[in-house]
């Protein structure tokens, strides 16, 4: 299992519409991959600017076997609602 962190930074008037946006074209996309386990969106509480991405995966290989061109055709669909996040990735290390 792996854990794909997504930290986004979005102006807190625009969220529901970027979240609509995400919601319709990167979670429906990401849903239909293989190796695709679960996905939830997180508001930070001390800073209402930044939504994380939550994005588990069976493993790495499964995660990064997405055509690039796929990927980009959804960056495309997003339109002026994509936004670069930064990254970090959590490798399972125990599970209770």
């Amino acid at each position: 299992m792996v854990i794909e962190f997504l930290t986004f930074d979005i102006d807190p008037t625009q969220r529901q519409q970027w979240l609509d946006h995400e919601e319709q074209h990167w979670s429906r996309f990401l849903e239909r991959q293989a190796g695709f386990v679960n996905k939830q969106m997180w508001e930070n509480v001390d800073d209402p600017s930044q939504m994380h991405a939550v994005v588990w995966w069976e493993s790495m290989d499964h995660w990064h076997a997405i055509p690039r061109d796929q990927l980009a055709a959804v960056v495309d669909a997003m339109g002026a609602h994509e936004r670069t996040p930064s990254m970090a990735a959590f490798n399972l290390v125990r599970d209770c």
